[in-house]
């Protein structure tokens, strides 16, 4: 006869003397009864005899071993969502039913999946229903991509592939139309600080593995979005702007991500005022911080085809400039002279004015807002950025690890013994033995510089009339 029809796992022999011979009702093929004897057969082949007047009872004990008929993993039914890459969340399970069981015990399951690969089905230990019933599996760990995740489910006697759907990380809409730019992209200026925020809906909680694309239209920009999670529903993606931009105009940026695409539309300034002559090429714009006053500056004067090597570096030296005067073409070291004064903001010429009486201006009456701020009517600066103020400079020169030629070079700035120009004859002077640059700030009818010498470092005022270097600040 078959003992697994009991449901229990151990088979008891009490003899009346007390002693007990057990056997694990697997080990037992069948039991005989010959004569006054009963014999116990095992599936090794060994028989065991016991009398029947000295046993006591026979007992069959311990917990029943769980089985089912079927089990029904097709009709699964699975609660939450999963999402490829992202870590499966808190309450994500699916329910198997059966039918058949015996109401025994199970030991649970943990199966690891194949085809997506990085998910776990956990079924805790239990016991089976009497008949029908289900089996509820845990699913933790990171789907390594979308597509099918199979579990191979051994449980109970019977088997079966549970397959799971992994969706791909994904949002509804992109809205590039709508995105939020913060900061400007100026032509022929290294982008910094700017970054743009581009919306989106119905993000399912997926990972994305970010996106790095380059402009079009207007070239030389890259748009970089760190890899990360979408929100579920609504949420936001940054895209950090690098690089620089070749002209003005817009750029272009291809975005493809979570499913969806769109073209982002960005606006490159043109950073110089309308007009502005140039003596040899564009100055490029790139930043450079004063770690200890925390301003950020150009790093090179205006008209400077780099920032200085040494301080005797002619190709960082840049144009002189006259207090005030916008970049009309004076400002190049060449450029011819004129003794007549303006008497408007905008001369209408590049000739660099001459004056020698006071208050040696080359505009009469003199004006002094011609250089106040970023708005100031003729700021030679690119967008965004415009001249120092003396107290901006008087920081500056405390920063320096010396107060002269060789701190003014040490300091981020790079600063270089540029020279200067007179304006009583408009010849240039102290090149390679002297610096200095113009501020914003009056100090009457004079002007606020910062000045620099092989053993001396100041800020001091001369007159509007000389030709000093600009370096621009950014506001």
């Amino acid at each position: 006869m078959s003992l697994s029809a009991f449901g229990q796992i151990e088979h008891d022999v009490n003899k009346n003397g007390g002693n007990t011979e057990s056997n694990s009702i697997n080990d037992i093929d069948s039991i005989r009864f010959i004569g006054n004897s009963m014999e116990i057969i095992l599936n090794n082949g060994t028989v065991e005899s016991h009398t029947i007047s000295h046993i006591n009872n026979v007992t069959f004990s311990g917990q029943s071993i769980g089985s089912v008929d079927y089990m029904n993993c097709e009709a699964a039914t699975i609660n939450g969502l999963i999402v490829e890459g992202t870590g499966v969340l808190n309450g994500v399970f699916i329910e198997v039913d059966y039918t058949g069981g015996n109401g025994g015990l199970h030991n649970g399951q943990i199966v690891n999946s194949t085809g997506v690969t990085g998910l776990t089905a956990e079924l805790v230990a239990g016991n089976f229903s009497i008949g029908a019933g289900t089996l509820t599996f845990i699913i933790t760990g990171t789907p390594n991509s979308s597509g099918v995740a199979t579990f191979p489910i051994n449980i109970g006697g019977e088997t079966c592939d549970l397959t799971v759907y992994v969706n791909p990380s994904e949002v509804q809409s992109l809205n590039c139309f709508g995105a939020t730019i913060y900061g400007t992209l100026l032509e022929g200026a290294v982008a910094n600080g700017v970054y743009i925020e581009v919306d989106y809906t119905g993000g399912n909680g997926g990972f994305h593995n970010g996106q790095i694309v380059n402009s079009t239209g207007n070239t030389g920009l890259t748009a970089e979005l760190m890899a990360g999670n979408f929100a579920i529903g609504a949420g936001t993606l940054t895209y950090t702007i690098t690089g620089t931009a070749n002209s003005s105009g817009t750029a272009i940026f291809a975005l493809n991500v979570g499913g969806q695409t769109c073209n982002l539309e960005v606006a490159v300034v043109y950073p110089w005022a309308l007009g502005a002559v140039f003596c040899s090429d564009t100055t490029e714009i790139v930043n450079v911080t004063n770690p200890i006053t925390g301003k950020v500056w150009m790093d090179r004067n205006l008209g400077a085809v780099r920032a200085a090597f040494h301080g005797s570096d002619y190709g960082s030296y840049g144009d002189l400039y006259q207090w005030g005067r916008g970049p009309d073409g004076h400002q190049c070291r060449n450029s011819a002279t004129t003794y007549t004064l303006s008497a408007s903001d905008q001369p209408g010429h590049g000739l660099f004015i001459l004056s020698n009486s006071l208050p040696c201006d080359w505009r009469t009456p003199q004006n002094g807002t011609l250089w106040q701020g970023t708005n100031g009517i003729n700021n030679p600066c690119p967008i965004g950025y415009r001249l120092p103020t003396k107290t901006e400079f008087d920081a500056e020169l405390s920063s320096w690890i010396s107060n002269d030629a060789s701190g003014a070079y040490n300091s981020p700035l790079k600063w270089s013994l540029n020279g200067g120009r007179y304006p009583t004859d408009g010849s240039i002077n102290a090149v390679g033995n002297g610096g200095n640059a113009w501020s914003s700030t009056l100090n009457g009818s004079y002007s606020y510089t910062i000045g620099f010498l092989s053993n001396n470092a100041f800020v001091n005022s001369p007159l509007r009339a000389n030709g000093a270097a600009v370096r621009c600040i950014k506001d």
